[in-house]
This record gives structure tokens, sequence and C-alpha cells, in this order.
């Protein structure tokens, strides 16, 4: 339950502080007095957005906290799995801040923690139902989610709607390899071409980087022949070779040196310079005889040095060896597009395997939804009775979502999913007897959907364990006997749960076990708001004052004892 709650520098409210009751808490006040506004502080604690044009005064902090005790254990074990704050004991307090500027932060039993975090949080904690939720009832969305309330199915409908998210990743990341892979086929063609280009050229690191220099031999072969020939005649063959001269100078210098000691190195120095002559002449002449002036070989190594810098130029590269990793990266990305293939048929087989198991699910999902539409329309027409719609008669209609046939399909039939499953749901009432039914927005006024949406909160109530229950304005378009059948469901609603309403009919008003009264007034220039609980004389006369006026006659007191009385 809420067992107190602070309201510091928000909106008209200086600092109130306030313990609601278990049981019914009622809210009264003049139109204008504050308490929408202090819905609105409420709403800062469930994570509502917050507007700093809201802050009393701008140079000091607002702060709203809320302490709530008497968690249900079932609440409370899942709170205190949580890993963002800690839990005390079993209490939770949760506060929201803003700064001068509206900088606003929130706090988990004194832990920061983000918005998205404090609405899941307080979702679990406290239900508010205003006349804007009078609006949502309108919509299918919300008529789902509250039989899926009533059935239980809450936990299990986001299960699915994980694993729908995942679904449609999937299906989104199978879009993109197709995708991918289109235009990778196209890539493919060129790829294969330039791969055949390099490949036929066979390339040879070792005689391709060699064609330069056999070229050039070739290309200059009768001027090689000739220049050798030359060197080997000055080597060797001609009468005034070296060979012949330093054969010469052996002869003329070898008396002198085997008749001087001294000199017997010289001697051998001339013998070796001319045995390396003569082996230089012969290599040379051997050199002469490998060269030859072939037309052919000629035209070959041309064609080959341009095939292999025709290659180079076109894939920019400086030699051979670069070509021949090109060729390797070629093949790599031919092959990446090979495996695209493979990647798109798996991902295509988990799609099916997810799709089926939603769709299994989601079956289940329609079963059990059926199963508790029936109790729930049973329960809520009985309450209807109590509230005064004695002849209304409320259904739930369950439908398939409309087919597409692009969706995986059961028993022959297209499925289509959302995320919340396979259905849709219509919420149908026919106000009167004799009278024609329909959709709850064309068919019933704004009291008999506010009295619909109570009998709903009711009996959804019965399935939930949530803590606090706040009806902001539900009498909204009833009086009189109307209104004391709306008062009884919710006194028994506050069996069960802490209910806080806000109301301005003096049925609801005196049902209540505890009252509290919004007020405001006017100090110099400023108009301040308050709110006190009211007791004894204090409550009679304000439940007068809201049968009769201003200014209670002696029969509006009365009557106000006789609301209390009972």
């Amino acid at each position: 339950m809420l067992s107190n709650l602070n309201i510091r520098n928000f909106a008209l409210f200086d600092e109130v502080n306030l313990a609601p009751g278990q049981g019914l808490n009622v809210f009264t006040g003049e139109t204008g007095a504050g308490k929408s506004l202090l819905v609105g502080a409420i709403g800062l604690i469930l994570g509502k957005r917050l507007d700093s044009s809201l802050i009393f005064d701008q140079k000091r902090k607002c702060i709203v906290e809320a302490v709530f005790d008497n968690i249900p254990d079932s609440i409370l074990q899942f709170l205190s799995g949580r890993d963002e704050f800690d839990t005390d004991g079993n209490k939770i307090t949760i506060r929201r801040e803003a700064d001068e500027q509206g900088r606003s932060r929130a706090f988990v039993n004194d832990t920061p923690v983000s918005n998205a975090i404090l609405r899941d949080v307080t979702g679990y904690l406290v239900d508010l139902h205003g006349q804007h939720e009078n609006q949502q009832l309108l919509s299918e969305i919300h008529q789902l989610r509250l039989l899926d309330e009533y059935a239980g199915l809450s936990d299990r409908v986001r299960d699915f709607r994980l694993l729908f998210e995942k679904r449609n990743a999937l299906a989104r990341e199978l879009e993109a390899l197709e995708a991918r892979e289109k235009t990778a086929r196209q890539q493919a063609d060129f790829l294969s071409f330039q791969i055949a280009e390099i490949e036929s050229a066979r390339l040879d690191p070792q005689s391709d980087n060699e064609i330069d220099s056999e070229l050039n031999l070739v290309e200059n072969a009768e001027e090689s022949i000739r220049a050798i020939s030359g060197a080997v005649d000055e080597l060797y063959e001609s009468e005034q070779s070296l060979y012949s001269r330093i054969t010469n100078v052996i002869s003329a210098v070898r008396p002198w040196c085997e008749s001087n000691k001294k000199s017997g190195n010289i001697l051998l120095q001339l013998h070796d310079a001319a045995l390396a002559i003569a082996a230089s002449s012969r290599d040379l002449s051997k050199l002469a005889s490998t060269i030859e002036a072939d037309p052919r070989r000629l035209e070959e190594l041309r064609e080959r040095q341009n095939l292999v810098n025709r290659l180079k130029l076109k894939f920019s590269t400086a030699d051979v060896g670069q070509l021949l990793k090109i060729l390797e990266e070629f093949r790599s990305q031919l092959q990446s597009i090979d495996s695209i293939s493979g990647q798109i048929s798996a991902t295509g087989k988990q799609l099916e395997e997810l799709t089926s198991e939603l769709l299994i699910r989601g079956e289940a999902l329609e079963s059990e939804r059926k199963a508790s539409a029936a109790t729930m329309e049973k329960s809520i027409n009985g309450i209807l009775k109590i509230v005064g719609l004695k002849d209304a008669r409320f259904r739930i209609q369950i439908d398939r979502l409309e087919a597409e046939p692009a969706d995986s399909a059961t028993s022959g039939n297209p499925i289509r999913m959302s995320k919340n499953g396979l259905n849709r749901v219509a919420y149908q009432v026919q106000p009167n007897r004799g009278t024609p039914g329909g959709p709850l927005g064309k068919i019933a006024s704004g009291g008999e959907i506010s009295r619909v949406m109570l009998a709903i909160k009711a009996a959804v109530a019965e399935k939930a364990s949530m803590p606090v229950l706040i009806f902001d304005e539900i009498d909204t378009g009833i009086s009189g006997e109307t209104a004391k059948k709306v008062a009884k469901v919710m006194v028994q609603l506050s069996s069960k749960y802490q209910l806080i309403a806000i109301t301005h009919l003096p049925q609801i008003a005196g049902m209540g076990e505890f009252h509290f009264e919004v007020s405001k007034k006017s100090a110099g220039k400023e108009t301040v708001s308050g709110i006190r609980q009211l007791q004894g004389e204090d409550r009679v006369k304000a439940l007068a004052v809201m049968i009769s006026g201003a200014n209670p006659t002696a029969i509006a007191m009365e009557s106000a004892r006789e609301l209390l009385g009972r």
C-alpha cells in the first residue's frame, strides 16, 4: 500500500504530506482546488514527464516521494531480484526530483534509476485510472491488454513479444542477406572474369620477373655476339691478345725470377693472370654460343612482356608477386559470395523455426483468451448490474488478425501475427435490452464507459495483485442511485486493495474510510493548495457542501450524516 506521499514545491503545493490508509481513500474539493495536480504529482512517481512550469518556486527543488509497504510477496520477490537497486525489507521508496532548470532524476530506495526502470517498477505497485484511460478503453490494443491481465497472460504475452521481435529482426537480416546476394551475384561474374584473366596468364614470379633481362639479350643478340667475339680476340685469340702478351712477359722474366729467390711470387702471380684470362675467354666463347638471334623467341618474349605489363597496369601492381596476391583476394571474395547462399539458407531455416514456435504459442494464447473471455464477460456483466446497467450486456469478441499471404500457414490457413499474438479483441456492449449492440466506443455514453471501465477494473482486480488502485473522477456522468451503486463496487474493491478515489460525488465520498480535502487559499500574491484529512463534523460539513453548496442547509447536514452512517 501507499503509506506516505510527500509533495514539495510542485504546482500549487508548497509542501504536503499524506498518509493514506488501507481501504477506500476519497479526495474531494472544489473545482480548481488542485485535485488534478495531486494526480499529476502521483504521475511523476509513476515515471510521467515533468512539465518544468509546474515547479512552484523556480529557486527550489521540486520533490515528490512515495513510500510503499506491506507489498505482496509475489511483487516483492520480483522487485528484490532486480539489479538496479536494493530492496529495504518490505518497503519501497520512490522519489522524483527536479532542479531549478527542470532537469529531473528518479530514485528507488535512494538509488538513481532511469525513467524506464521507474515506470517498470511502479507498474507493479500502482494502477492509475483517469479519464484518459476511458479513451484508452476504446483502443483494441488496450482491450486486449486488459483481457490478458484478467487471464494472467501478461508474462506470456511479454515472452511472445520478445520472440516476435527476434523473429522480425531475423526477417530483416534475411532480407538484407538476399539484397546483398543479389548485388554480390552481379559482382560475381566480373570477379570470375578477372580471376580467369589472371589465371590464364599462368604467372611465374621467377621467369616473368626476368623477362626484361632475357628480352634485352635476345633483342641485341648480334651486337652481343660481336662484342663478345671481340673481347675473346682481345683476351686470347689475336696475336696481340692479353694472353699472348702476358706469356711473353713470363718468358722474359722467368730466368731472372728463377735465379732470384725473393721474386718467386711474381712468376706465380703472372701464371695465375694468364690462366684467368684463358678461363674468361673460354666462358665468353660459351656465352656467345648460347645467344641466338631467334625471331620467334623474340616475338614470344615481347608478347609475354606485353601481357604481364598489361596485367600489372590494369591492377596497379609493381610485380608479378602482387598480381598473384590480387588473384587470391579475388578468389576469396568469390568464395565469400558463394557463402551468402549458405547464410541465407541457415537464416531462412531459423526464421521458419521461430515462426512455427510463435504460431504454437499464439494458438495457446488464443485458446486461453477465449476461455478467460467467457468468465470475464460473466464477471463484468454481474458488476454492470450492480452499477445501474442492469440490462446491459457486455461481450468480448476475439478474432484472428486478417491474413497476409506472405506469412506462414497452419492447417492450410494463412496466419497473421502481431507482437501480441494472433488475435484482435473488440469489446462489444448492448446498453439496453432490445437495442442493437456494437463496439463500446460507438454504443456507450461517457457515463456508461466510466462504469464499464470500473466493472472491468473490478473484474481484473479479482485476478491481479496490484497493491494500489487510483481512480481519478471515474464517477463522471453519473449521479443519484447509480453513484451509490458505483460506491458500493469501490468499497468492495477496497476490501482487497488500497483504493484512492478523487471524486465530486457525495455518495462516493461518504463511503470512504478515509476522507481528504483538497483546498486552496491566497496569501499575498501567491495561491497555495493544501490537503487535510477530514474527521467528525468537518467531514459532515464537507459532504453537506457537496450535496447543497457552499452554505449547506440543515437537511444537507442530515443527509451527510446519513451517508456517513451507512
